[in-house]
């Protein structure tokens, strides 16, 4: 991990920013992580979670979902 980059919440505006694909599909997204980490509906997904998915660096997921 890297320590520079602190761990935050993220949403499914954020995987719609890094995937260039429509809100619907970013939420698919985001329950696909959610299923794929074991967790439920409730439970938040974080930058480094989502990018290690996705197959990014947790540096190259925050700048493209800025």
């Amino acid at each position: 991990m890297n320590d520079c980059i602190s761990k935050r919440r993220i949403y499914s505006t954020d995987i719609q920013a890094v995937c260039k694909v429509a809100s619907a599909t970013a939420y698919r997204y985001m329950m696909n992580i959610k299923r794929h980490l074991g967790k439920q509906r409730h439970q938040i997904v974080t930058n480094y979670e989502a990018a290690e998915f996705l197959g990014l660096s947790v540096s190259d997921f925050e700048e493209m979902s800025r």
